[in-house]
């Protein structure tokens, strides 16, 4: 009986460890939207936020213990890319050029004044090592002084879809590349770029290189391309569903993850965030899940196991064996959406209490369109006073209900 036992604990333990999940933690789902997430190592990290109510607000938080606790470290104009060259020393770069340096962990960050020319929006920064350091906008430019200059290299043809979508990745100290609309390429440590010549009608809003040969990219209406020649040719888009891919990142020779889906705003009626896995280097994609309230936007990998993600509605998602060749479709548990309606029957007023922030439409019964409102979390009141009595219904898209004026 012990020895069936301890087969059994054996086996739990072995099929929870083997099996690829992710898992959800919220941080504020009222005002924020994920931009950007970076870990130093499996257990410190930060993600960098955007206000849905101000477009001059943005927010970093930091957790020391793998996401399990999030400290404010940071509040400013909106941050679209983080990047620490070792356990103290990071940037963060976005909105209006500004670029900011911390060197004790992001306890502190100081503006760095020569932060780049014009207002234009830095999508993505990335560092070489302490004094060398890369960021795109509409033009690439480069630091060799820890980032207190920058010197004009190129412009960029392509834009981010989001700001934070882009990607600045060095696969050695002369190759890297911008996935940034386009692919852009340098073979020379960043001195010179050109352009990729990537499948027609690609919007290709971010992209990953695994070596110097093989490379994926992902982007609108679900396409996906990959290369094997270091972007010389690229494979006809495959399409994995009709919402975007807003980030791909391989764990692995063959291990790799794309997230993407339909967001709240544009797509009001029917949002949803989607995972993608391959295990064969991306010749096939298998659907995690896609029960997510909102779309999901960045994610970053410390190490081949350990994976963090961002998305709408101050999502925070976490994978713990990212390197499992073994897939598990997991319901991540989100809160199930509900709406009340009171008083029902109403007279002049009608207050609408939901617990996911969300777009309301009331119809008459012919289906006729009478108001149009966005409710956050809480409830918001609607004057019914100009309309006649009779029956009406309130959705929310996902969720329908009817209720009387008298």
């Amino acid at each position: 009986m012990k020895s069936h036992l301890k087969l059994l604990i054996v086996l739990l333990i072995t099929s929870n460890s083997l099996y690829g999940q992710w898992q959800t933690s919220f941080k504020d789902s009222l005002n924020y939207f994920g931009c950007n997430v970076f870990f130093i190592n499996n257990d410190t990290g930060f993600v960098s936020m955007g206000s849905y109510t101000s477009a001059q607000n943005g927010i970093v938080f930091r957790t020391l213990d793998g996401g399990f606790s999030w400290d404010t470290v940071q509040a400013s104009n909106i941050i679209y890319s983080l990047d620490f060259i070792n356990d103290s020393v990071g940037y963060a770069a976005g909105q209006d050029a500004i670029v900011y340096k911390t060197n004790n962990m992001g306890l502190n960050w100081n503006y760095l004044s020569g932060g780049g020319p014009g207002n234009d929006d830095i999508f993505c920064i990335h560092f070489l090592d302490k004094d060398s350091g890369f960021y795109a906008s509409s033009s690439i430019q480069k630091t060799i002084d820890g980032g207190n200059s920058w010197q004009f290299i190129t412009s960029v043809l392509g834009t981010a879809d989001y700001p934070g979508r882009s990607r600045i990745q060095f696969i050695d100290s002369l190759t890297g590349f911008v996935a940034q609309s386009t692919i852009t390429k340098t073979v020379d440590g960043g001195n010179n770029w050109f352009n990729l010549n990537i499948p027609s009608n690609f919007e290709a809003i971010s992209g990953y290189f695994s070596d110097l040969l093989h490379g994926t990219i992902v982007g609108d209406n679900g396409k996906v391309s990959i290369t094997s020649d270091g972007g010389i040719t690229w494979s006809i888009p495959d399409s994995l569903g009709p919402y975007p891919l807003y980030d791909v990142k391989f764990v692995s020779d063959s291990i790799g993850y794309i997230i993407g889906g339909r967001d709240r705003r544009h797509y009001p009626f029917n949002s949803n965030g989607v995972i993608f896995k391959t295990i064969n280097r991306g010749n096939s994609w298998q659907m995690m899940d896609s029960s997510y309230y909102d779309a999901l936007l960045k994610f970053h990998f410390p190490s081949d196991s350990i994976g963090y993600a961002v998305g709408f509605n101050g999502l925070i998602i976490k994978i713990g064996n990212a390197n499992s060749l073994f897939t598990s479709v997991s319901n991540l548990a989100l809160p199930v959406e509900s709406i009340t309606i009171k008083p029902n029957p109403a007279t002049s007023r009608v207050t609408i209490t939901v617990n996911h922030p969300s777009p309301v439409i009331i119809l008459n019964s012919y289906g006729s369109v009478i108001l149009k409102g966005f409710v956050e979390i809480g409830s918001t009141e609607f004057d019914l006073t100009p309309f006649p009595s009779g029956l009406y219904l309130i959705t929310t898209g996902k969720i329908t209900q009817k209720f009387v004026k008298q």
